[in-house]
């Protein structure tokens, strides 16, 4: 689960287990790009207009969280 904080100069800043979360607004509001910072930086662009809006990118950062430890999850249960 990320933990959102509030949005400071059109960025939303969150913290999970696996390290940060950014979430970049552009001047209208929407979201211009999702960025995790587990190890190295990937960035994420909005693939539909629903998720330009912020709670729907929010989701999909705990979608992609998701995969991450599902993934960390089936490479352990591999060496077994």
């Amino acid at each position: 689960m990320i933990e959102w904080e509030p949005i400071i100069e059109r960025h939303c800043a969150g913290l999970c287990s696996r390290g940060r979360v950014w979430i970049r607004l552009d001047r209208e509001g929407k979201v211009s790009g999702l960025y995790t910072l587990f190890g190295s930086t990937v960035k994420y662009v909005p693939e539909s207009d629903e998720e330009l809006d912020l709670a729907a990118m929010q989701i999909r950062a705990e979608i992609i969280l998701a995969h991450h430890d599902w993934a960390e999850e089936l490479a352990i249960n591999n060496k077994n």
